[in-house]
């Protein structure tokens, strides 16, 4: 089931959210494919691959489209300089992780590159507050060089999957 939710952006406060590029697992294009409701969005095939600066908590119930298929999946509006883009998250995703649709390929479009810093303008409406112990897991699990790994090592992810899940510090 997709459940479309609009999101009035006139009007609203926005801030920047700063992340590096990292490589992906060319997974992205597979699992959208069956959301026809992306169609009209015109994205083009695959996803940018971001790790943020620090932990990002994101308002499920804010999500412009929301799918509830096998996978929860959340949608919400953004914007990288003039490339209206959308977040993607799925129920369970890490709060330093995100990945960015877009209507174009960011990588060739902006001269992207791995370690790229991108600033990401979205809605204050959409960031939920980072609690201390998800903080504190955050800098225990994924600082010093880590926070690439829930792409790199499958050991590494599915060991601290269970104590993030345990903490709550996962996207709900």
């Amino acid at each position: 089931m997709v459940i479309l939710l609009k999101l009035n952006c006139e009007y609203q406060e926005f801030t920047n959210l700063y992340a590096s590029v990292i490589p992906g697992r060319g997974l992205a294009s597979k699992q959208l494919a069956s959301i026809k409701e992306l169609d009209k969005y015109g994205f083009c095939p695959g996803s940018l691959n971001l790790i943020f600066n620090k932990p990002t908590k994101l308002e499920a119930n804010k999500c412009t489209v929301a799918t509830f298929d096998v996978t929860q999946r959340y949608f919400w509006p953004a914007k990288i300089d003039d490339v209206d883009v959308f977040l993607y998250r799925w129920r369970g995703s890490r709060l330093h992780t995100v990945e960015v649709m877009a209507p174009v390929n960011l990588r060739s479009h902006f001269g992207l590159y791995d370690g790229a810093t991108v600033k990401i303008e979205v809605s204050k409406k959409i960031i939920r507050p980072v609690r201390v112990r998800e903080r504190l897991l955050y800098q225990l699990l994924w600082s010093m060089g880590r926070q690439s790994w829930p792409y790199q090592s499958e050991l590494y992810q599915s060991f601290v999957k269970y104590l993030e899940a345990a903490a709550g510090a996962l996207q709900k």
